[in-house]
């Protein structure tokens, strides 16, 4: 809906044909008029349109103005006034003088506007910056301040002679030549978990230093620098925990089939006693499948926990993975097969087929490019957790 006004009258809302057309209904005589949008129609996607713009505009019966063209007329300065673009800060009026020529406008180039109405005064804390209605409208807004009283550059206070080694999660072999105390700052993302030494000598946890690093008041007498990640520490223990587990469950996989030989052995010289039919690690049975909303409703209870002990949006894989298993009664063996076949091919997989870019300890995406096969981490888990809940609802049932 648009408005058309002039000296002296004025029309009603006015609809705008699928044309871009408006009617007025009746002949009209002025030498200047007005074209006001009241109303836009809902954009492609929905929702109000929040901006419009009139890119011609035609009379039926009026010749349109002649462009400057790239003559003389072209570069000759707007006929502008202070206060022409205008922006609020902090609550208080700022009138700008925009400047520009006449090709500058019909080319649709940017104009600078410098302020015409002296400095603006801002107070403290958080200050709001809006543009106000105007001819123009003030589209990016250079703020500059002086320092009332500008502080002496510091000296010096030594200089760091070898920035020393970078590993993935330290930094040592820093040779700093001090003359007097200063502060030792590590460019890396602020954590409480670094550690810095200074010939030995810890020097505290960290402090935020240009609102993003790490910083630790160093003595005069610090020759020597070290930084670490303390809670790196306890992966590497992980680490060692998990390569002692793999080697147990390695000698376990080699050594148990040579003591059943040696037992076996062992009792050839002996009366053989009726062998007992030996019993598999997995019970073949297959359980009893659910109906669906017995299954649904057990496999929501289940959800909710392991959801808060993994995340949230991991309940949309486990919630059907559950429903699935109950409803159609898949079994311990099936379900540590499909538990092997992920962790054992397709986490390796997406890890040799990703290969995130080693950027020498800067790579923040790292985890996130991998976070697949975290995901298919946490469903291996899953499973396995209902494969080793079936096992031992048939070991009970057994005893």
């Amino acid at each position: 809906m648009v408005r058309v006004s002039w000296p002296g009258g004025g029309t009603g809302p006015l609809p705008v044909g699928e044309d871009g057309g408006v009617e007025l209904g009746r002949r009209i005589r002025a030498r200047t008029f007005r074209l006001t949008v009241l109303a836009t129609r809902p954009g492609p996607r929905g929702g109000a349109t929040r901006a419009v713009g009139i890119g011609s505009l035609r009379v039926p019966g009026v010749a349109p103005v002649p462009s400057a063209g790239a003559g003389a007329e072209s570069e000759r300065p707007l006929a502008v006034r202070c206060g022409d673009a205008r922006a609020n800060v902090g609550g208080r009026e700022v009138r700008l003088l925009p400047r520009g020529t006449l090709a500058d406008l019909e080319a649709g180039r940017p104009l600078r506007a410098d302020a015409c109405s002296g400095p603006a005064r801002m107070g403290d804390g958080v200050q709001r910056v809006r543009s106000e209605a105007a001819t123009f409208t003030v589209d990016l807004l250079r703020l500059h301040s002086a320092a009332p009283r500008p502080a002496p550059a510091p000296a010096s206070p030594g200089r760091v002679v070898d920035a020393g080694d970078l590993h993935g999660s330290s930094v040592d072999g820093v040779r700093l030549a001090l003359e007097r105390p200063a502060w030792l700052v590590l460019g890396q993302s602020f954590s409480k978990g670094w550690r810095a030494t200074c010939d030995g000598r810890d020097l505290g946890e960290p402090r935020p230093v240009n609102a993003y690093a790490n910083g630790w008041r160093a003595p005069r007498d610090c020759r020597e620098a070290d930084f670490s990640y303390a809670p790196q520490d306890g992966v590497r223990l992980g680490y060692a925990v998990s390569a002692i587990a793999c080697l147990l469950l390695l000698a376990f996989l080699v050594g148990a089939p040579l003591l059943a030989r040696r037992r076996d052995g062992a009792a050839r010289g002996r009366p053989l006693a009726p062998a007992a039919p030996r019993e598999r690690l997995l019970p073949d049975e297959r359980p009893a499948a659910m109906p669906l909303p017995r299954a649904l409703l057990i496999a929501f209870a289940l959800t909710v926990p392991l959801a808060l002990l993994f995340a949230l949006r991991t309940s949309v894989a486990i919630f059907p993975l559950l429903t699935l298993i109950l409803w159609r009664g898949i079994g311990a063996r099936a379900l540590a097969l499909v538990a092997a076949l992920l962790l054992g091919v397709v986490v390796p997989a997406l890890y040799v087929l990703i290969s995130p870019r080693d950027r020498g300890g800067f790579n923040f995406e790292y985890s996130t490019e991998l976070i697949w096969a975290h995901w298919v981490g946490v469903v291996a888990l899953v499973v396995l957790m209902a494969a080793c809940w079936r096992s031992l609802r048939a070991l009970r049932r057994r005893a």
